[in-house]
């Protein structure tokens, strides 16, 4: 029987250009970057650098972090001037960051697929300047939504549960505010992203680092 993939095995990459999610999550992320030239901006599980060198092309400083080899080296390779570096998200990365902490932390579908997400929120918090903030991307679920997946019978094929990786959490906008809040930020900002209101792809949220 052979083993499980590793986690940098998992999540593999072979191209640099936009996923598939990239259409509607990017024009989010850039609309809730602070209204404000020059921010440091961590893009946490940066996968191929394509959100990364969208950021960068706005003016601003940018670092990007990856566990997947091969999304490393594409990144690396496809946007030199942005500072990449391997990370595992629940590890302490404020090495790898400027003294002081960054402005900004971007992590687009990534807390889905966190068992544990308050200690990667607190992780994350952990690189932020005082009242820094913290944009989050993942898919929308709500009341609407998880009926009509029901009602077309459609939560076999949405739970993914015949490859590795794949979601293990499922948030709502409200439980996402929730383990936000737990982990020390507030003053929320709220995106629904793709389809229509109610029934949207995904959602964005903002929250801004308290305390400190």
């Amino acid at each position: 029987m052979s083993s499980a993939a590793s986690p940098s095995e998992t999540y593999a990459y072979d191209w640099v250009g936009p996923s598939q999610h990239h259409h509607y999550t990017v024009p989010s992320v850039l609309e809730l970057l602070p209204a404000k030239s020059g921010l440091t901006v961590l893009d946490a599980a940066c996968g191929n650098g394509y959100i990364a060198n969208e950021i960068r092309q706005l003016g601003h400083t940018v670092y990007g972090c990856e566990l997947a080899d091969s999304g490393l080296a594409l990144a690396r390779k496809s946007y030199p001037e942005i500072t990449f570096f391997k990370q595992d998200l629940y590890e302490d990365m404020r090495a790898s960051l400027p003294d002081g902490g960054v402005d900004v932390v971007v992590a687009s579908e990534v807390i889905e697929h966190m068992f544990a997400p308050e200690k990667f929120l607190n992780n994350l918090r952990g690189t932020l300047k005082p009242g820094g903030h913290v944009i989050l991307t993942t898919p929308y679920h709500g009341f609407l939504k998880n009926l009509a997946i029901s009602l077309v019978n459609g939560w076999d094929k949405h739970f993914m549960v015949h490859h590795e990786g794949g979601h293990i959490k499922f948030y709502s906008p409200e439980t996402l505010k929730q383990v936000m809040r737990a982990t020390g930020f507030d003053d929320f900002e709220f995106r629904g992203l793709g389809r229509a209101p109610l029934i949207w792809a995904g959602m964005a949220m903002r929250g801004r680092k308290v305390g400190d």
